[in-house]
This record gives C-alpha cells, structure tokens and sequence, in this order.
C-alpha cells in the first residue's frame, strides 16, 4: 500500500463505518504517520501530478492565505516554523491556513448559540415587515406599530449580539470572529442606531414635536440613527458572509454579498430625497424628492426581506451542522472503542515469553 493513498470524505448526515474499517485495515505504522502528520506543525499538500502513485509532500513555507492570528498579517512564502514579523507570534499552517474547518467540527455549544441567534435576528425582521405591512394597510395606529418596532429593534439588537461572538478557535478567528477584530465590534455597536432612529419615529407619533429647532433636532437624531443602523446591516452582512460559507451555504452568502449593495443604494435614495426635501421644501421637484425617498425605502424593505430568508436559509444549515457534530463525535467514539478492542485482542493474542527469557528480564 505505499503506492496508495486514501482520502477519506466525511458523508454528511450518513454513517461513516465502511471509513471506519478501511481505517481499521490500515497498518499501525500508516496510522502512526497520518496522526503525526495531522498533529505536527508542517502542512501536507497533495501533489498535482498526473501519474498514478500521487505522492505528498512536505512544504518548508506557508501557502498561500496563511494570516498571523494576532495581528492579522500575511504570513505567505515564510517559514513554517518560524515567528510572525509583525507580532512576534510562532508560525504555524495548521492553524494559520485558512482550511475551511466546517462548522460541524466546533464545539455543540458554540453550534447551537449560532442556531438560535439566527432564529432570533430573523424572527425580528419578519415581525418588523409584518408590521409595516399592517400599518401601510391602515389597519394599525402609528404609535403602536411605532412600539412594535422599537421592540422589534431590541430584539434584532440581541439577536446580532449573539451572533457575533468572540471566539479564540483558529478557524472562528481568521474569519474574523474574535475579540480585536474592528468589523464585527462595528457590527454589533452600529445596531445601536436602529432603536434611536425608530425612537424618534415612536416619540413623534405619541407627541408630535412643535417649533422647527425641535423638529431639525429630531430629524438630524433621525437620520444619524438611521445611518448608523445601516453601516451596521452592512457590516453585518459581512460577517455573515463568513457564517455562510463556514456552514456551506454558498447561496446565502451570495444573499449577503447582494444585501451589502442593495441596503446602500438604498439608503443612499433615501437620504438624499429627504435631504433635499428639508432643503427645498417648496420646490417644484418636491414631488421627485418623495419618489427618491419612496424608492430607497421599498429596496431597504426588499433587502431586509431577502436579508431574512439568508437568515433561515443559514438557521437550517446550522440546525444540520449540530446534527453532523453528533454524528461525528459518535463516529469518533466506536473508532475509539474499535481501537481499544483490538489492542485488547493483541494483548491476548501475544506469545507467552520463554521461562528463561522471563528470568532474566525479572
């Protein structure tokens, strides 16, 4: 079998016991060499080469996409055992590299927590439509719709908060779930924007403000709000975009990818027609200054609701992501019995040593 070489795939959602007995017919010495292979600091990449016996090697420098843990800096062409220029921080490809660890592998903690901030995050922005859908049909009072989505807005608030974690495995950090990393602190703190814009919203419905200063003043708080609101959703998409393609899914990521464009054209209508509304109130073009604002809000609510089926669509990846995680540490746990009995079986099955030989070793 030196000629050989076997590339085990994980089946997703299925047993893995024809893996596990081809495993088991390995010789010990092959399984001795994967493991040192998996565990030690050089990275093994298979040779392109055509011919039949494809051959491995070792690679002295890191690949490329290999980024310092610490301070984030390319660490393509250095040695593999070697310290980061930058930091200070020890090279290393097995945790620099960006492999593409599937969520499945995490801790099931850290699985579920996704899980369930994405049911959150997405429950809110479907009872925030919803609730714009009733108000545009006059069916509710403005201030209520103005408390439902102020509440709607806390609760986004969480859901995104439980989504961007800080975690220190290697895989979550490279994509850019850790604690220093600038785009996800944006992510969360931006959401503070969504209460103050639709505070100001809700307090304008239950006591309608008087005099222009406090007029001016509520609708720079507005706008504010409402910037800083929008810089988040797009930070976030971002982030999640890391999310998607960690669960495998590629459509959702295109989703985000898509959102991060749509919610700034969007926004980007919209300031500018309510600008130029304040500006020029009477002017004759007042009626195209709505129809901007009108636009940028119907392409905002149009990438909220594509925003919010990516969320499901993510959900559902990771609700199977827990299932594979069961099924891996099941998987892991009959390899290790299987192991243990057959060390077992060698045990029992070994020669008794000669009476002199025994002697002697006494």
């Amino acid at each position: 079998m030196s000629g050989e070489h076997y590339h085990l795939e994980p089946k997703r959602g299925g047993r893995e016991d024809d893996a596990d007995d081809l495993i088991d017919l390995l010789s010990p010495s092959q399984t001795q060499s994967e493991t040192d292979v998996q565990q030690g600091a050089l990275r093994v990449e298979p040779s392109t080469s055509d011919s039949a016996g494809t051959e491995e090697s070792f690679v002295s420098t890191l690949p490329q996409g290999a980024i310092c843990l610490g301070c984030s800096y390319d660490l393509r062409g250095l040695p593999v055992l070697g310290k980061c220029p930058e930091c200070g921080l020890p090279t290393s490809p097995e945790k620099s590299t960006k492999a593409g660890d599937p969520l499945c592998e995490m801790p099931l903690d850290l699985i579920r927590r996704f899980h369930h901030a994405c049911l959150v995050a997405s429950g809110s922005v479907i009872a925030l439509l919803v609730t714009l859908a009733f108000t545009y049909g006059a069916m509710l009072d403005p201030a209520v719709t103005g408390g439902i989505i102020f509440l709607a807005s806390l609760t986004w608030m969480l859901g995104v908060w439980w989504l961007t974690p800080a975690l220190d495995q290697p895989e979550a950090v490279w994509r850019g779930f850790h604690a220093t990393n600038r785009l996800r602190l944006a992510a969360r703190w931006l959401q503070f924007g969504w209460p103050v814009c639709i505070g100001v919203l809700w307090a304008t419905a239950l006591a309608p403000p008087t005099g222009m200063p406090l007029i001016s003043s509520l609708w720079l708080v507005f706008v504010g709000g409402l910037l800083l609101g929008a810089a988040g959703l797009v930070m976030l998409s971002l982030m999640l975009e890391q999310l998607a393609d960690w669960v495998r899914d590629f459509t959702a990521k295109e989703i985000f990818n898509g959102v991060v464009f749509s919610i700034s054209a969007g926004l980007f209508l919209i300031a500018l027609g309510m600008l130029c509304a304040f500006l020029w109130p009477l002017s004759p073009l007042r009626l195209m200054f709505s129809a901007l604002t009108s636009a940028g809000w119907l392409v905002c609510i149009a990438s909220m609701a594509v925003f919010a089926y990516a969320l499901f669509s993510v959900s559902s990846c990771v609700a199977l992501s827990i299932v594979h995680a069961r099924e891996h540490r099941e998987r892991w746990r009959r390899r290790e019995e299987k192991t243990s009995e057959y060390h077992e079986r060698l045990g029992r099955t070994a020669p008794a040593q000669p009476p002199g030989r025994a002697a002697e070793s006494s």
